[in-house]
């Protein structure tokens, strides 16, 4: 058997969200660490987190549907994490918040109306995804599932940047 690296494609069982405003509440923030990106031909390394909402839509197996948005860990000026809080508070951050620091882990739980847009992959494949999150409609209650478990606390999360520890007792024949 001939292993390959796997594309980054997609599962194909995942169902994505049609086009659309839905009624969301977060569930998850997810560290996926420092990845490498590149950007008009400049490679460099960038701290990425990924919001992940709840919508107030079901798949066909009657589960609650989720969709999210992965992003630079930045709150600087035209980060779009910034961008995508400002627009879900309604407002931008003072200078005394934003010195102040934002925890992150605030947002866990909070009610958004989540806009939901489309690409074309290289591939040729459509994809949906998070393109704005705005202030909750007035009284919005969406409950949170209570059998989604958040990523950081799943038995087979590793921190980013921990190493994965592999006996030293175990001959490698190749």
């Amino acid at each position: 058997m001939i292993l390959k690296q796997n594309s980054g494609s997609i599962n194909k069982e995942w169902e994505q969200p049609k086009v659309g405003s839905y009624k969301a509440v977060c569930v998850d923030i997810i560290d996926k660490g420092f990845v490498e990106t590149e950007y008009k031909g400049e490679k460099k390394s960038q701290h990425k987190v990924r919001l992940v909402w709840q919508l107030d839509a079901e798949t066909s197996a009657g589960e609650p549907m989720l969709a999210g948005r992965t992003v630079t860990l930045s709150m600087g000026k035209n980060a779009k994490l910034r961008e995508i809080l400002t627009s879900w508070r309604g407002r931008d951050f003072t200078a005394q918040e934003m010195s102040a620091g934002f925890d992150l882990e605030r947002v866990i739980g909070a009610q958004a109306q989540v806009i939901i847009n489309e690409f074309k992959t290289e591939e040729g494949e459509t994809r949906s995804f998070v393109d704005n999150v705005l202030r909750p409609e007035e009284g919005q209650s969406i409950e949170p599932n209570p059998a989604y478990k958040r990523m950081k606390d799943r038995e087979s999360w590793i921190e980013p940047g921990q190493e994965v520890a592999v006996a030293d007792d175990v001959e490698v024949p190749f």
